[in-house]
């Protein structure tokens, strides 16, 4: 059986995914939970979904240019 993982924009409605996945795999006490609406209004926040549940995320922040072009 195949079974297939979406790549996409997190949500709002993914936060209590995400906030669970970092206390369980961070060993943390607190979930972050302004930091990850935060990279959700910034488009900084990419989910694993399969069949409608949250199987891992990604934060990322993107870069104007990694390279500075000093000629």
């Amino acid at each position: 059986m195949r079974r297939s993982i979406k790549i996409r924009r997190a949500t709002e409605k993914d936060i209590p995914s995400i906030k669970k996945s970092i206390v369980e795999w961070l060993n943390w006490k607190t979930s972050r939970e302004e930091s990850i609406k935060r990279a959700i209004r910034n488009r900084e926040l990419l989910v694993a979904d399969r069949k409608g549940r949250v199987v891992g995320f990604i934060h990322y922040v993107m870069h104007e240019d990694i390279i500075d072009d000093e000629g």
